[in-house]
């Protein structure tokens, strides 16, 4: 902006227009906080540490420490630093094959499975379930 406006010659309301900024951005200045870098790297040594956490249960874990920060902040260095929850793991599906039980119990094996009733082993024999 500082640039277009020397090089052209042009005032802040024109040149904020060709360049489709809102005139509001270039009044304030950006101030860096002389605690970021140490929130900085307390943020990434606890994603690293809790991986499934994200920005919220961390904030939360910052708070738990003593730091009065806002979820906004960390959520801002969250993403400055590139850091993402990964994806869950999908549950392993079961084998449902019609010939063999799934759990291994049965009159072959001689195995009992854990569902059986006192009423269920009363009926079967030798006390199998019959899967």
């Amino acid at each position: 902006m500082v640039h277009v406006r020397q090089k052209f010659g042009a005032s802040e309301r024109r040149a904020c227009r060709v360049l489709g900024q809102v005139r509001s951005t270039q009044r304030r200045q950006a101030r860096k906080r002389p605690d970021e870098e140490s929130l900085r790297s307390d943020v990434v040594k606890l994603a690293s540490r809790y991986g499934r956490y994200g920005y919220r249960r961390v904030t939360a874990l910052l708070r738990a420490e003593g730091w009065p920060v806002n979820h906004k902040r960390v959520e801002r260095i969250w993403r400055q630093e590139g850091l993402k929850v990964p994806k869950r793991q999908p549950k392993r599906g079961r084998l449902w094959l019609n010939d063999a039980p799934a759990s291994g119990c049965g009159p072959r094996t001689g195995a009992t499975c854990g569902r059986m009733t006192s009423r269920l082993r009363a009926r079967t024999t030798a006390g199998r379930c019959g899967c």
